[in-house]
């Protein structure tokens, strides 16, 4: 036999679902205010270039502190900067300095 209600009760299923992953990723997001923890989620997402940008960023050049807030790194994501950053990201990895490289 046809229910009408079946439909709705699925969709209805689906929106809490959706909400509450939203709810998840907006939590999230709110843990994230500083470097260091932009470096954890890196690192536990395996975000393998954010975590060596922010790696090169810290460790090598020695212009960025993990106790930083983002807006720490907005000069580096300026388009002006892309190339450049790009070679020095590149020449980090070769190096063999990033611990991060492997990370996958």
């Amino acid at each position: 036999m046809y229910n009408p209600n079946h439909n709705e009760e699925i969709v209805r299923g689906q929106a809490e679902s959706f909400l509450k992953e939203v709810d998840e990723v907006s939590q999230e997001a709110k843990q994230v205010v500083t470097i260091g923890d932009l470096m954890n989620d890196a690192i536990k997402n395996k975000n393998r270039s954010l975590a060596i940008l922010i790696e090169l960023l810290w460790r090598e050049k020695q212009v960025i502190a993990l106790s930083d807030g983002l807006e720490a790194l907005d000069i580096y994501f300026n388009p002006r900067h892309k190339e450049r950053l790009n070679v020095m990201i590149d020449e980090f990895v070769y190096s063999g300095k990033s611990i991060y490289n492997n990370l996958v």
